[in-house]
């Protein structure tokens, strides 16, 4: 991700409805699969727009902690993103 020295920023998409930190669709743990894009590099990494912010902004407030790199959402097809960064 460095070698081509622009910031890459990655989101991911929550995969099965419902649970409180759903895994990606391939079946990694959300948590586990952001620090490792993390640790290779990105600059910034969240969640896409797999579901709407009412089920996402709990999942973005649970990934906080666990992310050091700025955290990002997506949602809808009008591209509306949002960062939060620690507090």
């Amino acid at each position: 991700m460095t070698s081509a020295d622009v910031p890459a920023v990655i989101t991911l998409a929550p995969g099965g409805k419902g649970a409180a930190m759903p895994p990606t669709f391939d079946g990694y743990n959300m948590i586990d699969a952001l620090k490792k894009l993390e640790e290779e590099g990105a600059a910034c990494v969240g969640l896409n727009c797999a579901r709407g912010p009412r089920t996402m902004i709990p999942l973005i407030r649970e990934l906080r902690p666990h992310i050091k790199v700025r955290l990002l959402f997506r949602w809808s097809h009008i591209m509306l993103y949002r960062i939060l960064d620690k507090k």
